[in-house]
């Protein structure tokens, strides 16, 4: 996940607008790799993969607030993207960014934290799924 990390870095490096007629957001600082949002991003991804689906519910019914505090991140903040069927981490990073809500959580300097997972499944409609946590402590 170090290719997804970097890619979103070098975004949050620029300025850049999220929101059509929107200010541009500043660039903001780095995030560092969390290996707790790694846990949760990770039983996400392998959730949507192995079970056929996309969305921020898991099939058991779990939240990403629910994933991301069962994985022992104590958060002040946090934000969730998902996303399916992207060949590399630097094609889903740019698929976010021409999202508002997800280019927001990318932009955000109210995260530091980071971590990320993407799992595949052959059987599966979009084949690679993927799953970013960002939080604050």
């Amino acid at each position: 996940m170090g290719a997804l990390l970097t890619a979103i870095n070098a975004a949050r490096a620029q300025a850049r607008v999220c929101v059509n007629g929107q200010s541009p957001l500043p660039a903001v600082a780095p995030l560092g790799w969390n290996a707790q949002l790694a846990a949760a991003a990770d039983r996400h991804s392998t959730d949507m993969a192995v079970h056929n689906f996309m969305d921020h519910t898991g099939s058991d019914g779990s939240s990403a607030t629910q994933r991301i505090t069962q994985a022992g991140y104590v958060w002040s903040a946090w934000g969730e993207n998902i996303a399916a069927g992207y060949p590399t981490a630097a094609a889903v990073v740019q698929g976010w960014l021409g999202s508002p809500g997800h280019c927001a959580n990318i932009m955000s300097a109210r995260f530091t934290d980071f971590g990320a997972s993407c799992r595949s499944s052959a059987a599966a409609t979009y084949g690679s799924y993927w799953t970013t946590d960002f939080g604050r402590p």
